[in-house]
């Protein structure tokens, strides 16, 4: 017998009882009223549940990668007792005791044969270009459902050669890689198991897919090979930018922390000799902004002051991600990884948007305030707040306060 049917088959009663429960409804259907003379339909059970195997281990990609591979059965049915079993309380025990059986001989006929039958899954990888990277995918499609292997490239090597040598010189590790089965629901003809008889049987085979440990260099290997092999592949321009800039950069682009972009433009903006503080205000954000997106962009600083004050915050921004990213890929060309944050520069820039107004307002703000501190009247102080906030102040807000704590008795 199965060991793991062995497990299904000595569970305890009250243990598999509650948890079919849990997952079924088994409660009895009343006899239908019927015509005359007619025999009544037969009591029966709606029961689902789902079924776990021990988890298994298999090659796949042509025997490249170990998979470990943990499947869940699960199966939706009517129960009821056949006309020529044995009479017998019909308990969601007795009913996933039987049905363990048959579960069993479709895991051993269908499921185990197609995730491990032949080369196994993924015999072939396609190679595409997806924005300023590669993707790599393979599909396999069996009687339980479609499994899919997709996973991002990128480059270890500079100064890839191409043509015959392809092959030798470019060496690639995979990223972000992702292992799943889109399952099939699988009908099964009636039958009769231990004098229960099932009907209208629905089965689906969920998997959690793990990779071993070395999928990243095994798999950035086979990509290599496939890249060698494809002419449209080998062009020097695409195998120059295999960064997988679109992806390898998952998650929020500011890096140090939006208390530390507020405090490097604050700083520089409140330091900074304004002659016109309305002007700047006007347009200090977007000098920021440009500045930001210069020093992620990886160009030089420029003169401008506010427009040094994005920049100064940016180029913390794009070294704190450029060490994060080299932690995550360890090995990656530098300048590959520099060339993916500067792709994106833009989307960085909206992450920081409102810190970079807020930090550059204030910060004039402040600026103008600690460079006046004796005759300031209240229509001074009402015109500077203007001229940095844009509207009209309020008695409450704290930036107001600033003004009138220090010059309330000057009108």
């Amino acid at each position: 017998m199965n060991a793991w049917m062995q497990d299904v088959m000595g569970a305890d009663a009250a243990q598999l009882g509650a948890a079919t429960h849990r997952r079924a409804s088994a409660a009895h259907k009343k006899p239908e009223a019927t015509a005359e003379g007619a025999k009544p339909e037969e009591e029966g059970h709606e029961f689902a549940h789902d079924f776990p195997f021990p988890v298994k281990k298999v090659k796949v990609a042509g025997g490249r990668v170990e998979i470990s591979l943990s499947l869940l059965v699960g199966v939706a049915c009517q129960a009821a007792q056949d006309k020529g079993g044995s009479p017998g309380k019909l308990d969601p025990k007795t009913i996933a005791k039987a049905a363990a059986r048959f579960i069993v001989g479709w895991s051993d006929t269908a499921v185990m044969p197609a995730v491990s039958g032949g080369a196994g899954l993924w015999k072939t990888l396609k190679v595409e270009r997806s924005g300023m990277g590669l993707v790599a995918s393979s599909e396999t499609e069996t009687s339980i459902g479609k499994f899919a292997l997709e996973f991002t490239l990128i480059k270890l090597s500079a100064g890839a050669e191409t043509g015959d040598k392809a092959g030798a010189k470019l060496t690639l590790k995979a990223a972000e890689a992702s292992a799943k089965l889109t399952p099939h629901r699988v009908a099964l003809p009636d039958l009769v198991m231990d004098g229960i008889r099932f009907s209208k049987i629905t089965l689906q085979a969920g998997a959690q897919i793990t990779l071993a440990p070395d999928w990243p260099v095994v798999l950035g290997k086979w990509a290599a090979q496939e890249i060698a092999g494809d002419a449209a592949l080998e062009a020097g321009e695409v195998v120059a930018t295999v960064v997988g800039a679109e992806i390898i950069i998952a998650g929020s682009l500011i890096a140090v922390g939006l208390s530390t972009i507020f405090g490097t433009l604050h700083s520089v903006a409140q330091g900074a000799q304004i002659g016109d503080l309305a002007m700047a205000a006007k347009f200090g954000v977007d000098k920021a902004r440009a500045g930001f997106k210069l020093a992620m962009s990886g160009y030089k600083p420029p003169s401008d002051p506010l427009m040094l004050a994005g920049y100064q915050a940016g180029l913390q921004n794009r070294q704190a991600l450029l060490d994060q990213l080299k932690k995550q890929y360890d090995g990656a060309d530098e300048n590959d990884l520099k060339q993916a944050i500067a792709g994106h520069a833009d989307e960085a820039v909206k992450q920081a948007e409102a810190t970079i107004q807020t930090a550059l307002r204030t910060g004039l703000w402040d600026g103008y305030l600690a460079a006046n501190t004796r005759f300031l009247t209240h229509k001074d102080g009402e015109w500077a707040y203007v001229a940095c906030f844009g509207n009209l102040p309020k008695e409450s807000d704290p930036e107001w306060k600033k003004f009138t704590d220090h010059h309330s008795g000057v009108f």
